[in-house]
């Protein structure tokens, strides 16, 4: 059940992971307009938002974007595809992000397989991170969906990896296996 948009506030940036329909939706970018001041996505996204009041930031791999905090894009292991059949088409168009706001240090991989060598760069380059928002998403069938997320063990164990003081599960629930 989605929120009445005339009770969201004013959001200073809305960070998108990747291109999925259930992750961007151009119209629900377009319901915010006025309350969003700028989006950030990863490579090769910006094309599939509206245009609208936001301004849109496209960042790399680990490139840095700096305002009131520090968001810093993170690598992780999803596919670029907007509709099914095409994940091959924007083969670097997902990603995770890194926020650091005041001293506090959040995680957000997005939507990601697990795969440790990967997902711990975070804690190997910036220490321990104080909330980790952890994907728990469909993993049924499990060869098909495993090299896409990750199952509740795995984000506890990226959770653990990362030093994280707390987790925030999400994402799961959100459809029928």
């Amino acid at each position: 059940m989605g929120m009445d948009i005339q009770r969201i506030l004013p959001l200073t940036a809305v960070l998108i992971s990747h291109r999925h329909m259930d992750h961007l939706s151009p119209a629900s970018h377009k319901l915010l307009g006025g309350r969003v001041s700028s989006v950030i996505v990863p490579s090769g996204v910006k094309t599939d938002l509206p245009t609208t009041t936001f301004s849109v930031t496209e960042l790399q791999a680990w490139q840095v974007r700096e305002s009131s905090g520090l968001g810093i894009v993170v690598p992780v292991i999803h596919d670029g595809g907007r509709f099914v059949g095409d994940a091959r088409s924007h083969p670097d168009s997902f990603a995770g992000y890194l926020i650091e706001y005041h001293g506090m240090k959040v995680y957000f991989p997005g939507v990601t397989a697990y795969r440790a060598d990967i997902l711990s760069n975070a804690f190997t380059r910036f220490g321990p991170i104080d909330l980790a928002i952890m994907p728990i998403c469909p993993i049924v069938p499990a060869e098909e969906m495993l090299p896409h997320h990750m199952n509740p063990e795995q984000a506890i164990e990226v959770a653990n990896l990362l030093h994280a003081s707390a987790m925030l599960p999400i994402h799961f629930e959100t459809f029928v296996n």
